[in-house]
């Protein structure tokens, strides 16, 4: 009789906690529903959608005349952009109290020339980046300075090579 009362008891926790925990998550859910803000906006340059919460904001911007500058990173000499019909976009976190935010811009480049060779050009534009070779023959370079990362990502399929430019860091190094 002892053991059965003792099992009612933990079963009984176990029901209490599981129905706190539910109760937070309901609770937390509502809390950040009620919370949470988003607008859109247009110009020239594209479309911005900026989602506003308790735990920061993130801007998510249409890259329609893309500036490949902006990622500091060079563009192999005669890549054609790759869209897959849309346009790029930026991401852009902002920290809550803090005058902090982190950015995330990507571009897709594809050339005819062998992936070998479009590695061979970037190492040679950019002598003290890290690259990393997979067994597939595909390249990754990373350089990271300060607050900010960029990233060349190189892989040969069968329309061509591919490349992948990327920069994550504050703002203002996009």
């Amino acid at each position: 009789m002892r053991k059965t009362s003792r099992d009612g008891g933990i079963l009984m926790s176990l029901l209490t906690g599981a129905a706190i925990i539910l109760c937070i998550i309901v609770l937390g859910g509502m809390y950040i529903a009620t919370h949470v803000r988003v607008g859109e906006s247009h110009s020239s340059t594209g479309h911005t959608v900026r989602v506003e919460s308790p735990f920061g904001a993130m801007n998510v911007r249409e890259q329609r005349k893309f500036d490949p500058e902006t990622l500091g990173v060079p563009v192999y000499p005669g890549a054609v952009r790759e869209s897959n019909g849309s346009p790029g976009a930026s991401l852009e976190f902002e920290l809550p109290d803090s005058d902090r935010s982190v950015s995330f811009v990507f571009a897709e480049y594809r050339t005819e020339d062998s992936a070998e060779r479009v590695a061979a050009f970037y190492r040679g534009k950019l002598p003290h980046w890290i690259v990393t070779t997979k067994r597939d023959g595909s390249s990754h370079m990373e350089y990271r300075k300060g607050g900010y990362k960029r990233f060349v990502s190189i892989r040969e399929e069968g329309d061509g090579t591919h490349v992948g430019l990327a920069s994550v860091g504050e703002p203002a190094g996009n």
